[in-house]
């Protein structure tokens, strides 16, 4: 499952279970306290700040991942594959010079 699939569910399944009794959530934690989700308390609204953070993380990861990818120029990339073995010294020449032009 991808992380979004995930993130999907998460934020579509905390409210829908937070709604879906009709206000009677006294068998989920034992009473109509703060901490229930049926009186919208704190645990509802902790969750949802976390939740908001957990996106706003994997967002800002997605990004600077993307970032690191796209800042190594091409002739780098060549260089490293030509260290690794993966090409040949004529490999290397006739690459370079396409690069170049």
């Amino acid at each position: 499952m991808k992380k979004r699939d995930l993130l999907f569910t998460i934020a579509f399944a905390i409210p829908g279970a937070a709604y879906a009794c009709d206000g009677d959530y006294s068998h989920w934690w034992g009473g109509g306290h703060m901490m229930s989700f049926g009186n919208k308390g704190i645990f509802f609204w902790l969750i949802l700040i976390i939740l908001i953070g957990v996106i706003i993380y994997l967002v800002v990861q997605n990004r600077n991942s993307k970032l690191k990818e796209q800042k190594e120029p091409p002739l780098e990339i060549l260089k490293k594959r030509y260290a690794k073995g993966e090409i040949t010294k004529e490999e290397f020449k006739s690459i370079k010079k396409d690069l170049s032009e």
